[in-house]
């Protein structure tokens, strides 16, 4: 018998590529003239398509509260077309992004996080989120010896936890 397999994402899709940095902020960089031979694209022209927290222009720098971003992100077209990018934060929230964005603006709006902004935090996720079955998957806590350590399978639609796993 075979078994689905569990899928993630982290790193591109078509031509976007999404990055989560050290300095707490996520960069979606069109990737358009990225040299692979495209007819009539200029070689080495990449833009960034938007920000989170935005930080365009560096005029109106916005400091960001998420910390270091240590796991990658991870990409998911749900049934409905929605294209999002989830967020692991050593915030100790998970937070899904349009994918898509405002190009004309370099900004991007928070579909959900979990938990809510106005709900304690439930400590550092540094894993990569997977998506699949509805759900997105991912852990937390310090390691083996630092506690607060809880998996878990929060869905796509209801925004809350189908189950988790203490350990």
């Amino acid at each position: 018998s075979s078994y689905p397999t569990i899928e993630t994402s982290p790193g591109t899709f078509e031509d976007l590529l999404y990055v989560g940095s050290r300095n707490g902020r996520v960069y979606c960089i069109e990737m358009e003239g990225r040299g692979d031979g495209v007819a009539n694209v200029r070689y080495g022209t990449t833009r960034r398509r938007w920000s989170y927290p935005n930080d365009w222009p560096a005029a109106n720098r916005v400091l960001s509260d998420l910390g270091p971003i240590v796991g990658s992100v991870s990409y998911n077209k749900n049934a409905g077309g929605q294209q999002t990018i989830y967020v692991p934060t050593v915030q100790g929230r998970l937070y899904a992004l349009d994918a898509v964005g405002n190009p004309a603006t370099k900004t991007t709006t928070v579909n959900w996080s979990y938990p809510l902004t106005t709900d304690p935090t439930i400590g550092p996720i540094r894993t990569s989120p997977a998506v699949r079955f509805g759900r997105v998957y991912f852990g937390t806590g310090e390691g083996i010896s630092g506690g607060n350590n809880t998996f878990y399978a929060v869905n796509e639609t209801t925004h809350t936890p189908d189950w988790t796993f203490t350990g």
